[in-house]
């Protein structure tokens, strides 16, 4: 019955609306890092149906990041150097004086972006992957692609490569927009499409597409693995 408050025995439970406390929370949510989602139901049996799908929501973001470590192990034992990209502000709020917006996504509707809580030293900064020793790794305030304001076009000079293999997540932004960036530097661009995810589910396919068209090469990660195997060990590919 919590969507009755405000309306039913007001005495007991007051005069707060049920939707007006889910805002509230919401906006307080978003003010310390993190976004409310509700879910109300009267019946037991959809309250589960509920949790256990926020399960196995978890469980397919598990197993991607667990693809995306194995197929980087492939490539730190070919020789082939690991970048992990970053984002993250610096402490006492300098970086959001002009950055914070209010976005509005299918999911969320309106909040704070990027996120306030994204400080320095911030356990939201700390990488999902694993980051094994030789890897390096670049933090940035911007969050429009990986070349802006990091020293990644600088790192791939001084390594001498002139491709750039993108995994993680955020195809449907960072992605197209890394793609784009390094096209426009010409550096060769492969998107592993398997190892990396969209935010938004159902743009996956077209962002795929317009990679395809416009960045570089489209490929699966069984493919390119056995490529770069191959490549190790002296043999054409």
């Amino acid at each position: 019955n919590n969507n009755f408050y405000g309306i039913r025995n007001k005495g007991q439970y007051g005069n707060q609306l049920y939707a007006d406390l889910i805002e509230e929370l919401k906006a307080y949510g978003a003010s310390i890092g993190f976004e409310v989602e509700a879910f109300q139901n009267n019946g037991e049996g959809a309250i589960i149906d509920y949790f256990q799908s926020l399960y196995f929501e978890a469980e397919k973001s598990k197993q991607h990041i667990s693809r995306v470590n194995h197929f980087n192990a492939v490539c730190r034992q070919c020789g082939i150097p690991v970048v992990h990209i970053g984002h993250q502000f610096r402490p006492g709020g300098l970086d959001l004086v002009s950055a914070q917006h209010l976005r509005i996504t299918p999911l969320s509707g309106k909040r704070p972006f990027p996120n306030p809580a994204m400080e320095e030293g911030s356990a939201l900064c700390e990488f999902a992957t694993e980051v094994e020793a030789g890897d390096l790794t670049l933090l940035s305030a911007k969050r429009h692609n990986a070349f802006e304001a990091t020293e990644l076009e600088f790192l791939l000079k001084v390594m001498g490569r002139r491709i750039v293999i993108l995994v993680g997540a955020g195809l449907d932004c960072l992605g197209m927009g890394t793609g784009f960036a390094g096209m426009c530097k010409d550096y060769k661009t492969l998107v592993v499409e398997d190892r990396f995810l969209p935010y938004f589910e159902d743009l996956g396919e077209e962002c795929a597409r317009a990679c395809t068209m416009f960045i570089g090469l489209v490929v699966r990660a069984d493919e390119l693995t056995d490529e770069i195997r191959a490549g190790a060990n002296g043999k054409e590919s």
